[in-house]
Formats: structure tokens, C-alpha cells, sequence
């Protein structure tokens, strides 16, 4: 649903689909009867029963992944893909957001700083999908985040216990306002026991991602998404003893991790977006995962 342009249009246009470990939920497929038209599609998974749910004829193969790949790969040859490579990078779209405050390059910024030795997890939202689409991740389990069960307020107790599991990483989380009130009472359990977690927060005073649908998708029909209560989120992490900044531009935010950086203690940094900040590209519901649209 909020994959890029180029991603989408390479799977529509493919002759051959391996996916492992994937459900194929509604969000990636779209339209099902039109998804991947011309491929093959191998399905790779431990769960037959996630063979064949929402798409069909798929080639199934039902066991550890590591093996099976093993096993396709005596049977492979090397071909020269740099045409399709080519064709997929020149669908490619670059967006005009020199100096701007947005989450891209809000994530950017914090990315090229804390982008070694990284455990990054999020809650639910937009917050999420752009740090799905932005951040640029080097190893595996380097990701946590609920995905498809939407569960808002899990994400600090997620970074929690990374940090834990993980004393020799640092552990970043990426929140939302809305996510963040769930469960910021949490913060006590970071500051008990001095887990140097950067928490920080994209602040739009409004539950984003339902805002998002109810302009696009309900005649801009508002209703119980904007908080403007204007929480002095400063004020309640320093209420638990943990340094917390504001930040409203990109120099404010590059002076901020630069002056923090070498600290080995919480620390929260506010980022306030404007509202009306949206996830794109996005396919509407129940179209074909090409027919994205790239702005509102």
C-alpha cells in the first residue's frame, strides 16, 4: 500500500515472484485478481496455510527457508538482469524537499548519525511507514515494529526490552503523538533503570494516518483525529528525569543529536511536523498496487 514507485511497478511487471515468509494481506496485494499479473509466483513459507489465502496458483513450497533456498539455487543459473534493473531505477521518483522539516528528511538526518550498531522500533502510525520507507537499515533484526496487527503503544515496551536483550546496541524508537500516549507512562521503567533509549517523536498534533484517510478517502470528513491539547511532552519526560528537546527545523534537530550524541543515558527529542503531513506514495483500497497515487 505504501511501497514505492518503483517496487510496485516491478512486481506488476514481473515474470517471476519469490516470497518468503509473506501473508499477502490486503495492504501489499490490492487488488488480488490483478496483482503480479504475468508472474509466477513461488511461495515460500513454515505455514502451509498461509499458502493460497489471498493469492492463488502459487508455486508452494512448505519448509525452513534457509534449505529450500539452498535447494533453488542448485537449480538456478546467472543471467544478465541489468536492463530490468535499469528499467526499475528509471521509474524511480525523487522528491523536492531541500531543508524542508519533513520525516524524510527527519530520518535521514537521525539516520546518518545513529546508522551503525542500531535497533530501531516504532508504534503505529505514519511515523511507521516512514521509517519503513526511509530509514535505511544494514542487518536483519535491526527492525521492530508490529506490522499488521496496528497495536498503538507498542513500541516503547518493544525499544524497552531490545535495549535490554541488547546493552551493547543502541536502540532508537521512532513514535507518533497518538501512539506515544498509550503507553508513555512506561518512561518510568526507562528512567528506573537508565536505558539509554532516544525516543524520538514526530509530533502533529493528530492521529495521522486515520486524519490521512478520513481527507483522502471521506470528503475531509474530521473526526475525534486532532489533539490539540498541545501536551508539553518536554515536561513529562523531564517529569521522569529524562533529557527532552524540541525540535522545529533541521538545524535545530542537527544541533540537538550533535550535542547528545556521545550520551549514554534517555533522552527524548520532540519533532513537531505539520499536521497535514501525509504517507505516499499510497494505493487506495482495493485498487491494483500500480495504481498508487504519489501525492494528495
Amino acid at each position: 500500500m505504501h511501497g514505492s514507485l518503483e517496487t510496485n511497478m516491478a512486481v506488476t511487471n514481473c515474470d517471476l515472484l519469490i516470497a518468503i515468509g509473506a501473508r499477502f494481506s490486503d495492504r501489499v496485494i490490492g487488488s488480488p485478481d490483478k496483482f503480479a499479473p504475468r508472474a509466477k509466483i513461488i511461495h515460500i513459507d513454515v505455514d502451509s496455510t498461509e499458502v493460497d489465502k489471498n493469492t492463488y496458483e502459487s508455486i508452494p513450497l512448505i519448509g525452513e527457508m534457509k534449505s529450500i533456498l539452498e535447494k533453488l539455487l542448485q537449480h538456478s543459473e546467472k543471467k544478465d538482469r541489468s536492463k530490468w534493473l535499469e528499467e526499475i531505477t528509471s521509474i524511480r521518483k525523487k522528491n523536492d524537499i531541500e531543508g524542508q522539516f519533513v520525516p524524510e528528511n527527519i530520518l535521514n538526518e537521525i539516520n546518518k548519525v545513529y546508522n551503525k550498531n542500531t535497533i530501531v522500533a516504532t508504534e503505529v502510525g505514519q511515523h511507521q511507514m516512514w521509517t519503513g520507507q526511509y530509514w535505511q537499515f544494514n542487518k536483519s533484526n535491526e527492525f521492530i515494529t508490529s506490522g499488521g496487527l496496528g497495536t498503538m503503544g507498542f513500541g516503547l515496551g518493544a525499544a524497552i526490552g531490545a535495549q535490554i536483550g541488547n546493552p551493547n546496541k543502541r536502540t532508537v524508537l521512532i513514535t507518533g503523538d497518538g501512539s506515544f500516549r498509550m503507553n508513555c507512562q512506561e518512561l518510568v521503567t526507562v528512567a528506573k533503570y537508565k536505558l539509554p533509549i532516544k525516543i524520538v517523536m514526530f509530533n502533529n498534533n493528530t492521529l495521522g494516518m486515520v486524519r490521512q484517510w478520513q481527507r483522502m478517502f471521506s470528503n475531509a470528513r474530521y473526526s475525534e483525529t486532532d489533539n490539540y491539547d498541545e501536551v508539553n511532552y518536554q515536561v513529562l519526560a523531564s517529569a521522569y528525569g529524562i533529557k527532552s528537546f524540541k525540535a522545529e527545523t533541521l538545524q535545530e534537530l542537527k544541533n540537538i543529536i550533535s550535542e547528545t550524541y556521545n550520551l549514554n543515558e534517555p533522552l527524548f527529542i520532540e519533532c513537531k511536523i505539520n499536521h497535514d503531513c501525509s504517507v505516499y506514495p499510497i494505493v487506495p483500497p482495493g485498487r491494483p498496487i500500480d495504481e498508487l497515487l504519489l501525492n494528495g
